[in-house]
Parts: structure tokens; sequence; C-alpha cells
């Protein structure tokens, strides 16, 4: 095998490897977003729901 050849066989395997571990950390990345994402979205319904009971009240009260 010539050297350039190689050479080209090891840049590729280089590149695979760096693919490999980008998509490895992407995984992890979404893999961490999915398993937070139900808590701040509860707790911001939860704030929306409080405040429109209390615009809620308010109202009642205004009448």
């Amino acid at each position: 095998m010539s050297d350039f050849m190689a050479l080209l066989i090891s840049h590729q395997n280089e590149r695979e490897t760096e693919l490999a571990l980008e998509r490895r950390r992407l995984q992890r990345e979404s893999a961490a977003t999915t398993q937070r994402s139900p808590r701040p979205w509860h707790r911001l319904r939860g704030v929306a729901v409080r405040q429109e009971q209390t615009a809620g009240s308010r109202v009642q009260t205004s009448h």
C-alpha cells in the first residue's frame, strides 16, 4: 500500500471517529434536555394557571 493510500485511510478513520464522538455528544445533550424538560414546563404551566386564577378572582370582585 502506498503512503498516500495509508494517509487517506488514516484521515478517513480520524474523520469517522470525530463524527462518532460528535454524534454521541449530541445524543447525550438531547437525552439530558429530554429528561429535564417536563419540570420547567410544569412549573411554567403552574404559574400561568395561578395567574389566570388570580386575574379571574380580581375580575369577579370588581363586578
